[in-house]
C-alpha cells in the first residue's frame, strides 16, 4: 500500500521499478516519448496541468497494474481546477465527434448517390451505344462529351467532400518550446548553457517560480538561458545533457536519480 505522503510520480516510478521495467520500455508500450514519461514521474507541473494529463496517468497505471483511481484522486487534489477544464474540453470534443459522425453519415449518403448516378449514367450510355450499333443510329459525340463531363464532375465533388472530412479529422498535439523568452541577460541574472548530446527534456524556473525554459531538445543542439537566481533546474536525461554556469560545467551525477537531476543553481 502506498504511503499517503508519496506523490503521484513517485508511486508510478516505484511501481515501474517493482515491475523491473525501464523508462524506455514504458515509453514504447504507451507510445509516448521518454521525456514525457520522465516528466510524469518527476511530477512536472507543466505536463500535469494539461488536458491530456489524466489520460497519461490512467494508461500508465493500467500498464503497471496499479489502481488508477488512487492516482487520479491525487491529481484532482493537486489540480482542482483541472476537473472543470477537462469537463469543458470533453464536451467540446464530444461535440466535434458528433459533427464528424454526422459528416461521415452525410458523406456516405452522397457517395451512394454518386455511385447510383454513375451506374445509371453508365447504363444509359451502354443502352444508347447498343441501340446505335443494332439500329444504325449514330451516337452523338456531343452526348458522349456531356456524359463524360458529368461523370468527371461527380468524381471531383466526391474527392472534395472527402478532403474536407479528412481536414476536420486531422488534429495534432502542439509542442511548447520556450527558449530565452526573457530576452537578453539583465543585471543580476545568471547564464546557463545547456548542451545536448542526446534528446532531453529540460525545465528551468527562476526565483519567482516562473518557467523561463521548458523544452524537449534534440541531440546536437544547445541553448542559453538567463534568469534571476536561484534557478530551479530539472534535467530529464542526465547522460545526454551538460550544464554550464559561471563558465564551469556542473556535475549532474550527484543530483541524479533514475537519470533525472533536480538542483538549484545560484
Amino acid at each position: 500500500m502506498q504511503e499517503q505522503n508519496q506523490s503521484l510520480g513517485e508511486i508510478l516510478r516505484q511501481s515501474r521499478e517493482s515491475k523491473k521495467l525501464s523508462i524506455q520500455q514504458v515509453a514504447e508500450r504507451l507510445r509516448l516519448s521518454v521525456a514525457k514519461i520522465q516528466a510524469i514521474e518527476s511530477d512536472d507541473v507543466e505536463l500535469l496541468r494539461t488536458d491530456l494529463a489524466r489520460g497519461y496517468i490512467r494508461n500508465y497505471a493500467k500498464l503497471l497494474g496499479t489502481d488508477a483511481q488512487i492516482l487520479l484522486d491525487l491529481h484532482s487534489q493537486a489540480y482542482p481546477q483541472q476537473q472543470q477544464q477537462i469537463f469543458i474540453a470533453t464536451e467540446a470534443l464530444q461535440k466535434k465527434a458528433d459533427q464528424y459522425r454526422a459528416l461521415r453519415k452525410n458523406l456516405l449518403i452522397v457517395f451512394v448517390l454518386m455511385v447510383s448516378i454513375s451506374l445509371i449514367g453508365i447504363g444509359a450510355y451502354h443502352g444508347v451505344t447498343y441501340l446505335a450499333e443494332h439500329q444504325s443510329m449514330p451516337v452523338s459525340n456531343e452526348a458522349n462529351a456531356e456524359n463524360e463531363a458529368a461523370t468527371e464532375k461527380q468524381i471531383l465533388d466526391k474527392e472534395q467532400v472527402a478532403a474536407e472530412v479528412n481536414a476536420q479529422a486531422d488534429k495534432q498535439e502542439s509542442v511548447n518550446a520556450n527558449t530565452n523568452a526573457n530576452g537578453p541577460m539583465q543585471q543580476g541574472q545568471i547564464e546557463l548553457k545547456l548542451v545536448f548530446t542526446e534528446q532531453s527534456w529540460t525545465s528551468v524556473r527562476d526565483i519567482e517560480g516562473r518557467s523561463i525554459y521548458n523544452k524537449l531538445a534534440e541531440a546536437g543542439t544547445q541553448d542559453l538561458v538567463y534568469g534571476f537566481p536561484p534557478l530551479k533546474l530539472i534535467v530529464g536525461n542526465v547522460h545526454g545533457t551538460k550544464v554550464y554556469a559561471h563558465g564551469s560545467e556542473i556535475s549532474l551525477d550527484k543530483y541524479m536519480q533514475n537519470n533525472v537531476a533536480r538542483l538549484n543553481v545560484e
